[in-house]
């Protein structure tokens, strides 16, 4: 059974794509409660990711043909991104065959179905926090990973999407739960710095709450703004 959330789908896409605007609007208030501009692009990143999940509909299988043009952008990405970062493991770390293997190095490469791009994602990001070092010394960043790993959610949540159109029951934490729950703990990242920063400043304080949905912002005042997974009984 899907958990339930506290905002939809397409709730959570408008708040975080409004929150992720006044955010930027008041970026010298918020950077130092971490709210950076490389937060905000992530926010704007998965709130993309989400758009595609929200849209996506089932299709052919298999060849690159079968997928949607903003699935493609996605699977087109993670092919880039995971391209460099093996290719600069291989030029820092020529020798390390035992990371080559760990990362993916002799993968597919091009032509990427969608099911062989989360393969690529998931080699790269099941060994990123072991090999955290090796892969910093390759000149990958934190922020590449967690880039990463945003798309990957989005192509799980699109395999899902085609596998239930096989009929095939989810099974577990759904990948488009997992994407909803993201995108939320990110929204509540924004919230929680507002809080903060504007306590006795109400009208820039609405700027941000303004935005949740009705019930959900009565709630947010209500319960102090818990987060998922901080709900009572939890």
């Amino acid at each position: 059974m899907a958990k339930a959330h506290r905002w939809t789908l397409a709730e959570t896409i408008r708040v975080a794509r409004s929150l992720a605007e006044t955010a930027g609007r008041y970026e010298a208030r918020l950077v130092d409660r971490d709210i950076t501009r490389e937060f905000r692009e992530a926010l704007g990143h998965a709130v993309e990711v989400a758009e595609v999940a929200a849209a996506h509909q089932p299709v052919r299988l298999g060849a690159q043909k079968g997928t949607t043009k903003a699935l493609q952008t996605i699977i087109d990405r993670v092919e880039e991104a995971t391209g460099a970062i093996r290719r600069g493991v291989l030029r820092i770390h020529p020798k390390r065959d035992d990371l080559h293997d760990k990362i993916g190095v002799g993968m597919v490469d091009g032509g990427l179905t969608l099911r062989d791009a989360i393969a690529l994602a998931d080699a790269i990001l099941d060994n990123s926090e072991a090999h955290q070092a090796d892969l910093r010394a390759a000149k990958t960043l934190p922020r590449d990973i967690e880039a990463l790993r945003i798309d990957r959610l989005g192509l799980l949540a699109a395999n899902e999407t085609q596998e239930e159109a096989k009929g095939a029951k989810v099974t577990g934490t759904s990948a488009k739960d997992a994407l909803l729950a993201d995108l939320i703990r990110r929204c509540d990242e924004v919230l929680a710095a507002a809080d903060n920063e504007f306590p006795h400043e109400p009208k820039l304080r609405a700027e941000f709450f303004d935005v949740l949905p009705t019930k959900a912002a009565k709630d947010d005042d209500d319960k102090g703004g818990q987060g998922e997974g901080e709900k009572k009984g939890k």
